[in-house]
């Protein structure tokens, strides 16, 4: 079964970037600029070759900034149009509970995206698989043949991913998670109704062990590098390959 291309994104926006501070102190991660312009635009340039007309912003820490740059709309080089909704969190819900608080935005099925990461790859094949496999979610996997960064995610030989941990690498480990995934709307079903207040909701240590379990988390294997602004030395590497 082959469906339409996936039209929706939900990019995970609104944390405070503390590691690229003092810069963070006045502008919002996503704002920050690599080559005269916001890491956001790059991506969004991003998303609008990949056919997504609709993408829903997670954000927080100074949203303001990025409404004001960007408004409801954006327009790419080609004339291609994005429309932007904004998903408020009134606090750090967490990445799963930033989903949860975009709830009334989300559809039948969204690629999830982060806010710092960039992978410049085929996303509608990313999303065809979540059909094929009939699964809730498919997650990009990098080969990291190169060993950029420690391996955090283990997939078995039928593509499933069987172990995942984003804070503590260990040798049977086969990849890297590389920063973009597709869902249909049944993640929502794994989230809870309400998000207790001082709590938050991590999509990777709360709800992928549970998929995991379940065999409902495919691996989507690339051998495309993905590149981050989680440092100032990766600033510094991105912008050469965004040049």
């Amino acid at each position: 079964m082959i469906i339409e291309d996936i039209t929706q994104a939900l990019i995970l926006a609104g944390g405070e970037g503390a590691r690229l501070k003092p810069v963070t102190k006045k502008i919002p991660k996503p704002m920050v600029e690599i080559n005269n312009k916001p890491f956001l635009e790059h991506q969004l340039e991003l998303l609008a070759k990949n056919g997504i007309s609709d993408v829903i912003l997670c954000v927080g820490y100074l949203w303001e900034q990025i409404k004001d740059y960007f408004g409801d709309t954006f327009t790419s080089k080609t004339g291609s149009k994005i429309a932007l909704k904004y998903s408020v969190e009134p606090r750090l819900l967490g990445t799963g509970g930033a989903i949860k608080n975009a709830e009334r935005f989300i559809g039948d099925f969204f690629f999830l995206i982060y806010g710092d990461t960039f992978l410049p790859i085929n996303y509608q094949a990313l999303g065809q698989l979540i059909i094929k496999k009939n699964t809730i979610g498919v997650t990009s996997v990098y080969k990291n043949l190169d060993k950029i960064v420690n391996n955090n995610i283990k997939v078995d030989e039928s593509g499933y991913v069987i172990k995942y941990n984003k804070h503590q690498a260990s040798q049977d480990m086969t990849g890297v998670e590389a920063g973009a995934s597709v869902f249909t709307k049944r993640l929502l079903e794994y989230l809870p109704t309400e998000i207790p207040e001082d709590h938050t909701i991590s999509l990777e240590i709360d709800i992928y062990p549970k998929l995991i379990i379940q065999r409902q988390l495919f691996g989507y294997i690339t051998d495309i590098r993905f590149y981050d602004i989680g440092t100032f030395e990766r600033i510094k590497i991105i912008s050469e390959v965004l040049r």
